[in-house]
C-alpha cells in the first residue's frame, strides 16, 4: 500500500508543475498582445 501511495505523488506533482508552466506561458502570451 505504501509503495502505491508514494509512487503516485511524483506523477501528481509533475502534472501540477506542468499546469503551472502552461499558465505562466499563457499569461505571458496574452500579456504581450495589447
Amino acid at each position: 500500500g505504501d509503495n502505491q501511495f508514494y509512487g503516485s505523488i511524483p506523477k501528481f506533482l509533475g502534472s501540477l508543475s506542468e499546469i503551472k508552466l502552461l499558465n505562466i506561458q499563457g499569461n505571458r502570451l496574452t500579456g504581450t498582445i495589447p
